[in-house]
């Protein structure tokens, strides 16, 4: 079992499209997989067909484990529970969250916890794997080296980088510098600029069910597989169980 955060260095780097295509895949390779979106935002849901208003575990907070009620199960197997649409504190953020993970551990083989920019700076919870993601270009650079400053280069986190492209030179400059900066601590898979990731999102689905040939699929698995090894799990299980 393995609990991973995903956040962007920044808003726009595509924190959300790391984290709901790596669950599609995580859940592909036969690992019973679960969402949790702790972003107001609600933009991992669209990957999975849901309305970005869709009733989540915000609104629920009040009642014990009544978050229960607004899992959502696609027709792959993904789970995923939308925020909603309730503004939260932070610190009522972390609480829910602690309340959720204890109970979905037990359950599932990995989840992963979907985090805006400002939670995970503020969040103070324990993690397998915290995935920080970031695109080649100049602002994330600069937010990236500011963010290492203030952290110190904490151990339990991983880099990946998303929308490279080779064919821009500023672009293939940013990703040279990015990984002189992070060494070992960036993640071999990147994320390649691939229309297929976008014509997935404009049919509400992900890569797995909307562009399962796609380029960019084959990164999303090769990036599941470089998860998989760090929090030691195995890359592919027989089957999944039900909830």
């Amino acid at each position: 079992m393995a609990i991973l955060s995903v956040s962007g260095v920044q808003s726009g780097v595509g924190g959300n499209t790391i984290a709901a295509n790596l669950a599609a895949t995580f859940c592909e390779l036969g690992h019973k997989t679960i969402v949790v979106d702790a972003s107001l935002k609600n933009l991992v849901g669209h990957w999975f067909g849901l309305r970005h208003d869709q009733q989540g575990w915000s609104e629920k907070m009040d009642l014990q484990s009544a978050w229960q009620q607004v899992i959502f199960k696609d027709n792959q197997g993904t789970f995923y529970i939308p925020y909603g649409n309730k503004a939260q504190s932070q610190d009522a953020i972390k609480n829910a969250l602690t309340l959720m993970l204890s109970e979905l551990k037990l359950k599932f083989d990995i989840i992963i916890v979907n985090l805006d920019c400002e939670l995970a700076r503020a969040q103070q919870l324990d993690f397998d794997l915290h995935l920080k993601v970031l695109m080649p270009t100049p602002a994330s650079v600069l937010l990236l080296n500011q963010f290492l400053i203030r952290e110190n280069y904490p151990n339990q986190y991983l880099y990946v980088l998303n929308q490279c492209r080779h064919d821009i030179a500023l672009n293939r400059d940013m990703t040279l510098l990015i990984q002189q900066i992070l060494d070992k601590k960036l993640l071999n898979s990147a994320i390649y600029y691939d229309i297929a990731l976008q014509e997935a999102f404009a049919q509400m689905q992900n890569l797995v069910t909307g562009a399962p040939l796609s380029h960019a699929k084959i990164e999303f698995s090769q990036l599941a597989q470089e998860c998989l090894q760090h929090c030691q799990l195995s890359p592919i299980v027989k089957r999944v169980k039900g909830l």
